[in-house]
């Protein structure tokens, strides 16, 4: 995990990371060139522990949970899940989101691992725009920039 220092103000003759900047891999393929949009998110659902008062004790762990999203040009979809083979919504696949380096920015990667493909929306209509699939996955977990959400995750 590289670490990142706090980014400095105002940032002369620099960039940020921009949706140009990103490097997708889904299942080992590099697909950045047909990706159109991504999206993936991880909560921590827990609960306040109440005894003897109205203010909580403490709190519990809670429950983990990740999911994401993506919307990719359909012929490279059609790569992806050819890929994948038969079954395909049944096998499990990890995502790599490398932010690539430019001036004045680090490199940073986020993992998703062991996603499925838990939806797709094929919804077309007449225009000008190429075809596009949009893709809802499950994530067992989301490491960002190799840091963990929880202590003692397991398959880290």
């Amino acid at each position: 995990m590289p670490l990142v220092q706090e980014p400095a103000y105002p940032l002369i003759n620099g960039n940020r990371h921009d949706w140009a900047s990103i490097l997708l891999e889904i299942a080992g393929l590099k697909k950045t060139a047909g990706m159109r949009a991504l999206n993936y998110k991880h909560t921590l659902e827990y609960e306040h522990v109440m005894a003897g008062g109205s203010q909580p004790v403490g709190d519990t762990l809670g429950t983990y949970a990740a999911e994401g999203g993506f919307e990719m040009l359909m012929v490279d979809y059609q790569h992806l899940i050819q890929t994948l083979g038969n079954g395909y919504m049944a096998e499990h696949f990890n995502v790599l989101v490398k932010y690539s380096k430019k001036k004045g920015d680090p490199i940073l990667v986020d993992e998703l691992r062991g996603c499925r493909i838990k939806g797709e929306d094929r919804s077309h209509s007449q225009g000008n725009g190429a075809l596009v699939v949009k893709v809802d996955l499950g994530v067992q977990l989301l490491l960002v920039n190799g840091v963990q959400a929880i202590p003692d995750m397991i398959g880290v």
